[in-house]
């Protein structure tokens, strides 16, 4: 009898610590190990809690909108029971019905990726270019989530070819005194004048941190901050990781314009940034590729 009850909680150990190192217990992982250094701060064991929890969302094939990216991770249900987010913070890739209904639950503002599809003359959202489309449109996620929700539009294909077609498609979903709530933003940000002209809010999309290399006359540099100072976008939007580049290298050579941003978990935004950023991105996922 001792011996099966040894094996019973042997087995019983095992099942936790599987269970407890699991991916599905990583997003709880994180909110302890976060709220505990934060606590450990406040009574000065910890000197500061600089690791910002950063995910990478793991999004692979051609999936489904209707059953793509459903999860409702545990400990931002626990999180959201408690507090309310302002409605500059968008929840990140709102790219599939399931995810519109879940995130309207906790959110006030939603961020979407979408190409425009000149042969069906609509918005088509999805990630590009890792993703097909997935058949689910501008309009039905207009249909899904509240009447006067924030939204992010990161627009993939941006040109001067169809920047006319997509302002006048969102012009019939948008009557003139809703349309500031809708930002639009591209790395083509030369040709987003046409949308605030039209009353939309615009962002200029930073390239990427690995082609701007610092503060020196490299020429992409200077293209960015002559591109700053000569589009008229509302708005500059980078990552969180980029913060450090622009405070360094740009904003003291471009003229005065609010900021975008994005990365990490609802409950671990960086001090300062809800105040800072005319809006900020986070990610309600599960599904982690790592946390750096």
């Amino acid at each position: 009898m001792r011996t099966i009850k040894l094996l019973i909680g042997l087995l019983s150990l095992a099942m936790l610590v599987t269970i407890l190192i699991s991916d599905k217990m990583r997003p709880i992982r994180v909110f302890a190990s976060y709220y505990g250094c934060k606590i450990a701060e406040k009574v000065s064991i910890a000197t500061h809690c600089t690791n910002l929890p950063v995910i990478a969302i793991l999004e692979q094939g051609k999936p489904n909108a209707d059953i793509y990216g459903i999860e409702d991770p545990i400990a931002l249900s626990l999180f959201f029971e408690r507090y309310t987010l302002p409605d500059h913070v968008y929840a990140h890739r709102t790219n599939s019905p399931a995810r519109a209904k879940l995130y309207a639950n906790y959110y006030q503002a939603f961020e979407f990726d979408a190409i425009w599809d000149s042969n069906l003359n609509t918005l088509d959202i999805f990630h590009y270019p890792e993703h097909s489309s997935m058949q689910f449109y501008f309009d039905q996620l207009l249909a899904l989530v509240p009447a006067n929700s924030r939204l992010w539009l990161d627009l993939k294909n941006l040109t001067p070819d169809n920047k006319q077609a997509i302002v006048e498609y969102l012009n019939h979903l948008f009557p003139k005194d809703q349309r500031k709530r809708l930002v639009i933003e591209s790395k083509n940000g030369g040709e987003l004048s046409v949308f605030k002209r039209a009353g939309y809010k615009t962002s200029y999309y930073l390239p990427s941190a690995n082609k701007l290399p610092g503060c020196d006359e490299h020429s992409l540099v200077q293209q960015v901050i002559a591109n700053v100072n000569q589009w008229d976008n509302d708005y500059i939007s980078f990552p969180y990781t980029q913060q450090s580049f622009v405070d360094k290298c740009l904003l003291p050579k471009v003229r005065e314009i609010e900021q975008l941003s994005w990365g990490g978990l609802p409950f671990a935004i960086p001090n300062g940034a809800l105040s800072r950023y005319s809006g900020y991105i986070v990610d309600h996922s599960i599904n982690l590729v790592g946390l750096e």
